[in-house]
């Protein structure tokens, strides 16, 4: 069972925001090469903010603090950590001809190959909610039971 996930280090960002657009925040890290972006709604009577939580490589940690500084707060909380993370492979399906990239996260145990984790790519769903005048959560729940029939034989 020797070395199952791969293991690499990554740092983790907090502060708290004010910002009226939360969809915004999210898409400016991002947009900066961001690993993944959260955020949690907080708050009491008299006013409303949010929880922004960043992971970024470790590499790119002074680049974000100065980000955050910048844009948004001097105040915020850095951790490193050490993340064990699945293997992955893409794959690529079709629904009525168009393709559709599916992430596929799996480990290696004993020679064999295991799926542990399957995510269709968002905006390819939703390029094809789009053509086909559907809801995204539809293509999406279509691309996973496709992607699952073709890993399991």
């Amino acid at each position: 069972m020797i070395n199952m996930f791969e293991i690499d280090w990554v740092s983790s960002f907090s502060f708290f925001c004010r910002e009226r657009q939360p969809a915004n925040i999210i898409d400016f890290f991002l947009a900066h090469q961001a690993l993944d972006v959260y955020i949690i709604p907080t708050g009491s009577k008299q006013s409303f903010v949010y929880q922004v939580h960043i992971l970024c490589k470790t590499t790119q940690e002074t680049y974000f603090c100065r980000l955050i500084a910048e844009n948004y707060t001097p105040d915020f909380q850095l951790t490193r950590q050490e993340r064990y993370k699945l293997r992955r492979e893409f794959r690529k399906i079709e629904i009525a001809g168009n393709p559709l990239l599916v992430k596929c996260g799996y480990i290696i145990s004993y020679g064999k190959k295991y799926y542990l984790q399957l995510k269709p790519e968002y905006e390819d769903c939703k390029r094809l909610a789009q053509i086909f005048n559907r809801p995204v959560r539809e293509v999406y729940q279509i691309a996973m039971k496709k992607a699952r029939a073709g890993l399991n034989p």
